[in-house]
């Protein structure tokens, strides 16, 4: 992570990448993404929403779901792959 609480533009690519295998059906060992965010949250994608064309992170702790637009507003509210 840089130092403006950002992710670095190599790991952004990489979840773009993965979220995009996701959605072509490639499954993750486990049948999710496992996500990271900037303020130090953990959190889940489950394969069958990507496959679905819904952007889904599920907090491991809270259990609270967000949904975004696109994988861009994903990246932009902080979370990557982890």
């Amino acid at each position: 992570m840089h130092d403006d609480g950002e992710w670095s533009g190599a790991l952004k690519e990489e979840t773009r990448h993965a979220i995009e295998e996701g959605r072509r059906g490639s499954v993750p060992l486990g049948g999710e993404l496992h996500m990271k965010h900037v303020k130090n949250k953990f959190g889940t994608m489950g394969v069958d929403e990507l496959r679905g064309g819904i952007l889904h992170v599920v907090d491991k702790r809270t259990k609270e779901a967000t949904t975004f637009a696109s994988v861009g507003d994903l990246i932009g509210s902080g979370w990557a792959i982890d």
